[in-house]
């Protein structure tokens, strides 16, 4: 008997399933690569970025082959009903900004549309990946303080990389941090596949298997336009779905007190509501009227 055995119900067999498959030849794991590998990670603290109730923090650094990501701490001291917080507000000129430079002059960012493949030149010249898009994931959050991680999906090179945040909304200011590129890119050799020997995707009615990461550079809108030189292959189209979820209600106002919402004179649901009224002494409907039978009362 195992050790949990006595305290739990028997496991049922369950059968098929969503299946992980290796990534088309050359394609490298992009932006998932959560799903294959254990990162190296590099426990860099730095504050990013500072406005008059906000502060942007990096926590660490996860690295992955072919690409590496930023954790971020957000931290808001006031909490406004603003929504410029989160890859949602991509077009939004009060948003959160992040954004890279790396020691070649290769550009990344998280705000705009992106760009066509080849990305369009510089005033240097740089073509294709001179710019890359960040993608910017939220993945938990409270009142008051919010994780992301940034997801770039390409090593830097040798030399500094310049981590530059700006809040708008929050009057944080450009500020640019620099990282150490060599350690992000030596870091690469220590990461773990976790799946070595998965198989390739089997062809199907849509063809040979389509690399996620391809399906992503397609669609430069999703992670602000993947410069890349893997080939770009048209997705699988998208059945539609049978249901259509309702938009987002916009965020409930906080209360000036904790205890707001638990005192009815100043509770945004119930509102202003008179007490209800108290029964006369004389009414016959109580139990306490002096006119009141006593056998109503169980006395005979």
């Amino acid at each position: 008997m195992g050790f949990f055995d006595a305290d739990l119900p028997p496991v049922p067999e369950e059968t098929g399933g969503h299946v992980l498959y290796a990534p088309a030849e050359g394609a490298s794991y992009g932006v998932h690569a959560r799903d294959y590998v254990v990162p190296a990670v590099l426990p860099w603290v730095r504050r990013l970025g500072v406005g008059p109730d906000v502060q942007v923090w990096l926590r660490r650094v996860d690295v992955w082959p072919g690409g590496f990501s930023l954790e971020l701490g957000v931290f808001r001291r006031i909490v406004r009903a603003s929504p410029s917080l989160g890859p949602a507000m991509r077009d939004d000129p009060a948003a959160l900004r992040i954004g890279l430079v790396m020691g070649d002059g290769t550009r990344a960012t998280s705000v705009g549309r992106g760009y066509p493949l080849p990305a369009p030149p510089d005033d240097a010249g740089k073509t294709a990946r001179s710019r890359v898009g960040i993608a910017l994931m939220a993945r938990s959050s409270g009142i008051h303080h919010t994780s992301y991680h940034a997801e770039v999906p390409l090593l830097p090179p040798e030399g500094p990389v310049a981590v530059v945040v700006e809040w708008p909304a929050e009057q944080l200011p450009e500020t640019r941090t620099e990282l150490d590129g060599k350690a992000i890119r030596d870091a690469a050799d220590d990461a773990v596949e976790v799946w070595p020997d998965l198989p390739r995707r089997p062809e199907g009615p849509h063809g040979a298997h389509v690399p996620r990461l391809a399906y992503y550079t397609a669609a430069p809108h999703l992670v602000g336009g993947i410069a890349s030189p893997v080939p770009v292959l048209p997705p699988a189209p998208l059945l539609p779905s049978p249901y259509s979820a309702p938009p987002y209600p916009p965020p409930f106002p906080m209360p000036p007190y904790p205890d707001a919402m638990f005192r009815p004179e100043a509770s945004p649901l119930f509102g202003d509501q008179p007490d209800p009224p108290s029964p006369s002494p004389a009414s016959p409907s109580s139990p306490l009227s002096s006119e009141s039978d006593g056998r109503s009362h169980g006395v005979g």
